[in-house]
């Protein structure tokens, strides 16, 4: 089985070799990824890259262009290319878990509205295979229990149901922690805004009545399997946090920087951020008409946004799964 994944991963040789000559080089590159079926290549100087080349290379199935990013469509091996372009050229330093800071530095500044696409992309991408993995759970459940194979009382059903069901319920944590990585912050620390959302008690505290800090009331909303409360707090978050850790003695640093980051960002988060990206906006806004235009929905946006995020192959199990939860949640 390694010698076949050897082999797998040496037939994007001829790619790997001249793909950075292509693009102008290591020196014109500023970082390098990949997300589900695309290779990612920022660059700092557009007019030196050779798309067409790059088009006729082998196993290269196209290219395009988001702002300074050229994206080379691989497929679902494109993990095996990147390793071997990594390997081939020397390019550890260049990956994709360099951080945002360290790009940014070299980076030409973006258009604002291709940045924030890309913060979205970058937040969504890495969990786009958690959630294909729930999705396609739960419709081998529901095809279990239409075929008679699985009852909803037997214990395998409830098993399999709650492990298909956690990717989306422990969404906040993953793109609290994943938009903090893309914008040079703490990991940790933004998993740990995600997960202020989640907790039980405070689930439990804000259904048992209203509910406030340091006198603020809090805005009672759902969270699980929420994606904007996360990542506007922890957008704000990292500029605090890189704040006190530039006006942080040395020597305590280590301390009061995660310190005094939570303290600041609990209540932004509890209070501002988080109830601005729960807020149900589909109830005061028409979602009755939107599930009637379900289907123009879907065909004319539901495809578009996954594919911006190069996540459109696992879109279609995650809809059924997510779609009928969040209209029985809304009363439809």
């Amino acid at each position: 089985m390694a010698r076949d994944s050897k082999g797998k991963a040496e037939r994007y040789k001829p790619l790997a070799e001249e793909i950075i000559g292509l693009v102008g080089g290591k020196e014109n590159i500023v970082n390098i990824g990949h997300c589900v079926t695309r290779l990612r290549l920022n660059v700092r100087n557009k007019d030196a890259v050779n798309a067409e080349a790059v088009k006729q290379l082998p196993d290269c199935l196209g290219v395009q262009w988001s702002g300074d990013q050229l994206q080379v469509i691989i497929g679902q091996a494109v993990g095996d290319a990147y390793q071997l372009v990594l390997k081939k050229h020397d390019l550890g330093n260049l990956g994709q878990n360099q951080s945002a800071s360290a790009a940014a530095a070299t980076q030409p500044k973006k258009n604002k509205v291709i940045a924030v696409l890309d913060l979205v992309a970058g937040c969504i991408t890495p969990i786009v295979p958690a959630l294909i993995a729930g999705g396609f759970a739960q419709i081998v459940l529901l095809l279990c229990i239409m075929a008679g194979i699985l009852t909803t009382e037997s214990p395998t059903y409830g098993v399999l149901n709650f492990a298909g069901n956690a990717p989306f319920y422990f969404l906040p944590i993953y793109v609290g922690g994943f938009t903090a990585k893309k914008l040079g912050g703490n990991v940790s620390l933004g998993m740990i805004v995600g997960a202020l959302f989640i907790h039980p008690n405070f689930i439990t505290a804000l259904a048992d009545g209203p509910l406030s800090i340091y006198g603020i009331p809090i805005f009672n909303a759902r969270y699980s399997s929420s994606i904007l409360p996360a990542l506007l707090s922890v957008a704000v978050m990292v500029p605090i946090e890189k704040f006190v850790a530039k006006h942080s003695p040395d020597s305590i640093r280590s301390i009061l920087e995660p310190f005094v980051t939570f303290m600041v960002i609990v209540p932004i988060a509890l209070c501002a951020t988080g109830p601005l990206g729960g807020f149900p906006w589909h109830i005061h806004f028409g979602w009755h008409y939107a599930a009637v235009q379900y289907d123009r929905f879907y065909r004319r946006c539901g495809r578009c946004l996954p594919v911006a995020a190069a996540g459109h192959d696992g879109y279609a199990p995650c809809a059924g799964a997510v779609y009928p939860e969040l209209f029985r949640d809304t009363g439809i």
